[in-house]
């Protein structure tokens, strides 16, 4: 089948795919990876079925799959030219019926931004095997017993063939001679290096991290995506400030109004300065506005990180890469406190809260089997509560999600607290390798963007670098 997409950085871009299964998000695992607003991080499927059609299927995500503009719930049978949305990203699927290729393979990493862009990309051809040689392997020693003077010397093989096997006296004492003058220059040269780095060690050998991360100065952004249209307004927006996120939704159609403030830790605010800085937003230049554009979509970012300043308007549908990337963090950061991004109509809010509760309960009842399943209910249960919250008056669904999001977060923090002190007792221990198994309990159990993720992350590292040395 053939993936086309209709609009973002890659509009006009076409792929042919070899695979049964398609899976479509915004981490890199997935076989379409989609770095587009709105897209979660495993969003949906596309797979052929046994009969030979091809079916797209939600995997749970935040803003669920439209196809030819109505969502879906479940899975849905697409036919030749149907378009498909995952989030803000609109895609167009054809060849349905033809036999896959032999040899495909996707280069989904690659960016390939343009309106003219078509990119089908096939297995690489094995390169030819080296022929192999015919020449005898030269004994290394024996060239240097045998005086043949240095090895890069054209002329060196020749020599050794014609000198005798042994050596005046004479030549082996200018030998050792020579020997010996270059281990004392190695030797001279490794004194002083080390006395070079000693003294340019910082004259506070005790300072940490976090203060030299303080010392390059805070870090804010400011998001806005706003979307008219005929029948509707739509307006999301972030301001992360210090420790604090702030968000608005405003969506008249839906009479959606969302205004909330959450605390961040600062390893969120210094994981996300590190990955927008890694966007390459720095280098964009400010676009210039032309009369043709159009004006139902407009996208602003504002970014002050310590003395360095950044604005950026789009409006229309085209931005550059680095953009979008920035607007897929944004993203991000606004799904993991269950924020939509998107305009959803009230049915389709409901749809999105159903789903994402009755995922929640399933990780919830099977929580003993793996620690990330209790993290995994957790967040859903969030979504529910940040999408039902917005009705007035709030459904009995709601009531429900919030009482088992309490009863889970407390359950993960008990377990925590457990884990913290089996820490502490093996630490006393000794018991290097349970203290490593803890690490790992406690990263699956906490969210990403917590300071028990981070601490537990740091020791980890902290450990295997002891134990390594102790190998040594």
């Amino acid at each position: 089948m053939k993936i086309s997409f209709d609009n973002g950085p890659r509009c006009g871009e076409e792929i042919e795919f070899a695979l049964p299964e398609i899976t479509v998000g915004r981490e890199e695992d997935n076989v379409l990876r989609v770095p587009a607003a709105g897209v979660s991080r495993y969003h949906g499927v596309i797979q052929r079925a046994a009969s030979g059609s091809w079916l797209v299927r939600d995997l749970g995500s935040t803003n669920g799959i439209k196809v030819n503009g109505v969502k879906i719930a479940g899975e849905k049978e697409l036919a030749e030219g149907d378009s498909v949305e995952f989030g803000d990203q609109k895609i167009q699927v054809s060849g349905l019926g033809e036999t896959a290729p032999p040899l495909v393979f996707n280069l989904l990493d690659a960016e390939q931004p343009g309106p003219s862009a078509r990119a089908t990309s096939r297995l690489p051809e094995e390169p030819p095997a080296a022929p192999k040689s015919e020449a005898k392997v030269e004994d290394l020693t024996a060239l240097f017993t045998a005086g043949a003077g240095t090895l890069f010397d054209p002329n060196g093989r020749k020599k050794a063939a014609k000198e005798p096997e042994t050596e005046p006296p004479s030549g082996r004492k200018r030998r050792f001679s020579s020997h010996f003058f270059y281990v004392l220059i190695v030797c001279i040269a490794v004194i002083g290096i080390s006395a070079a780095m000693l003294l340019m060690k910082p004259g506070q050998p005790g300072r940490k991290p976090e203060k030299a991360a303080a010392a390059a100065g805070p870090f804010s952004l400011f998001f806005e995506r706003s979307v008219v249209s005929r029948d509707n307004v739509f307006r999301f927006s972030l301001l992360l400030e210090n420790d604090r996120l702030a968000f608005t939704v405003d969506d008249v159609k839906s009479r959606r109004h969302v205004s909330r403030t959450e605390k961040i830790s600062n390893e969120a605010v210094e994981l996300l300065r590190d990955r927008v800085g890694a966007s390459g937003i720095w280098n964009e230049i400010p676009p210039v506005s032309s009369p043709g554009e159009d004006a139902t979509r407009k996208r602003r970012v504002m970014i002050a990180d310590g003395t360095r300043v950044k604005e950026l308007s789009y409006t229309g549908g085209y931005t550059p890469t680095s953009f979008g990337l920035v607007e897929t963090l944004v993203s991000d950061l606004a799904e993991t406190y269950g924020i939509q991004t998107i305009s959803l109509s009230p049915e389709e809010l409901m749809r999105l809260a159903e789903s994402n509760f009755t995922r929640a309960e399933d990780f919830y009842a099977n929580r003993e089997a793996k620690n990330s399943y209790l993290r995994d209910a957790v967040r859903r249960y969030r979504v529910v509560v940040g999408a039902l919250e917005q009705f007035s008056p709030r459904p009995s669904l709601w009531n429900r999600a919030r009482k088992r999001l309490e009863e889970a977060e407390s359950l993960r923090a008990r377990k925590l607290d457990n884990l913290e002190m089996e820490r502490v007792r093996l630490g006393q221990l000794e018991d290097f390798d349970g203290m490593r198994l803890v690490f790992l309990q406690i990263m699956e159990l906490a969210d990403e963007e917590s300071p028990e993720y981070y601490a537990a992350r740091e020791r980890l590292f902290k450990l295997d670098a002891f134990l390594r040395g102790r190998k040594r």
